[in-house]
């Protein structure tokens, strides 16, 4: 299916976000701030003018589902991927989009995932070309940020494909939109926050219990906002270390818990409570 090919993915002009700025030519201009001042007034009675240039067209999966659903075998990895910050299955392609997932997954900054649930469509040379986003993130105070992940710098060659990169860059920039292009080698500060990146993400759905709440509560109202791993562990789980930690893991997946996961994961380590 291709982007925006579900009868129930919406449909708007970028024009009726976007703040005014100069011509799509001129990227990445950064001396016109988008701001509400600046954004264009919708009406739905009038018709496009010259007034009200569609600079692109973006289509939203309802709910962030992914846009393309019917998927055919590829040559290369794929698969989806399960998470607490996301009502569906989180689909893939290659291990960087792979090992993406699993960082947003484990970054208290970030509430909400989804992927290729955003795509745009507009002119170029003349011509339409379609794109969409690899993976769309939010944070908790709703900032959005949109990112293209790639391998390494050999995926970037084809001048073409960077301009086609560049004038999304330049329609997300109008439309206040955070937008990425992210290389594997930059997921990760380093193979320990990736290993532990990948340990936390797989104990995600650990069952929490209510009384594991109430004693995360009790706990934080005893020591304030900062303990350390294996503190939270024993008072969520008295006697019970392994099972304590992997609620410590699956609070850290759920924004309870914030943990540096680039240093070593010691009982010692120490944890913000939220």
């Amino acid at each position: 299916m291709s982007p925006g090919g579900s009868s129930s993915a919406r449909r708007f002009a970028i024009s009726q976000i976007a703040a005014r700025g100069p011509a799509l030519d001129l990227l990445e201009d950064r001396s016109v701030a988008p701001r509400a001042s600046r954004v264009r007034p919708f009406d739905g009675t009038r018709k496009q003018s010259d007034e009200l240039v569609a600079m692109a067209v973006m289509i939203r999966a309802p709910g962030g589902a992914p846009l393309r659903l019917g998927r055919v075998v590829l040559a290369h990895e794929h698969g989806t991927y399960a998470s607490p910050k996301s009502a569906f299955p989180l689909v893939w392609e290659g291990e960087a989009q792979q090992e993406a997932i699993i960082e947003a997954d484990t970054d208290f900054d970030v509430e909400k995932i989804e992927t290729e649930s955003v795509s745009f469509e507009f002119t170029m040379d003349g011509k339409p070309v379609s794109y969409t986003v690899d993976l769309a993130l939010r944070s908790a105070s709703g900032r959005e940020r949109l990112v293209e992940i790639k391998r390494d710098d050999r995926d970037l060659e084809d001048p073409e494909y960077r301009l086609k990169l560049a004038h999304v860059a330049e329609i997300c920039r109008r439309c206040d939109i955070d937008f990425q292009v992210l290389l594997r080698a930059d997921i990760f500060r380093s193979d320990r926050h990736r290993r532990n990146a990948a340990f936390v993400a797989s104990r995600g759905f650990t069952t929490i219990e209510a009384h594991h709440l109430r004693r995360f509560e009790a706990h934080r109202r005893e020591v304030g906002s900062t303990t350390s791993l294996g503190d939270l562990a024993e008072a969520l789980e008295p006697g019970s270390p392994v099972l304590g930690e992997a609620i410590v893991h699956a609070l850290v997946v759920r924004r309870r818990v914030r943990m540096d996961l680039a240093g070593r994961m010691l009982p010692s380590a120490p944890v913000s409570l939220h």
